[in-house]
């Protein structure tokens, strides 16, 4: 009998329950990965989100601020570009869709009312890191990484995004 380390365990348990975060909606028809995905969103993506998924943040914010695209249709790209690159190079910790979404419709009604809310209006954010309340790969969260004053900003920078403070 194999006895499966408990470390290899929980890791095994994360990875489940990210992938699990993914919705099917998201999930590209790939047969084949290539050796080298890094340009592999461009077989997935249409012509208009790969245009969005290659601009800069800068020119991106640019093109939502003209109304050239929606934050809804620049986080619709950015997500099916996200799972792309996992597929190819398994780069996720967590997945939140669901509140990129909601955020991204959000800003597309304050867009409608007002005007942008701020100078990164609609620019999706990613986030490499710990913070304190998503995992990191092998399960743990920062109250046990080496590293967690940069959680801690890492979480702030969340928490900032979530109350609508940091745009």
């Amino acid at each position: 009998m194999t006895v499966i380390p408990a470390h290899e365990l929980a890791a095994a348990k994360h990875v489940a329950a990210r992938d699990a975060q993914i919705p099917d909606d998201l999930f590209p028809k790939i047969d084949v990965v290539p050796s080298n995905p890094s340009k592999l969103y461009r077989s997935v993506l249409s012509a208009r989100e790969v245009q969005i998924v290659e601009l800069d943040a800068t020119g991106l914010a640019a093109a939502i601020a003209k109304r050239t695209y929606t934050a809804v249709e620049v986080t619709e790209a950015y997500l099916k570009s996200a799972v792309v690159a996992h597929i190819g190079t398994n780069c996720l910790a967590w997945f939140d869709a669901e509140s990129a979404r909601e955020r991204a419709q959000w800003l597309d009604e304050q867009m409608e009312r007002s005007g942008p809310v701020g100078p990164m209006h609609g620019v999706p954010m990613s986030v490499k890191g710990k913070s304190k309340d998503r995992p990191s790969a092998d399960g743990q969260t920062f109250s046990r990484s080496r590293g967690s004053h940069r959680a801690r900003g890492i979480s702030r920078l969340l928490d900032m995004s979530r109350r609508r403070t940091l745009i």
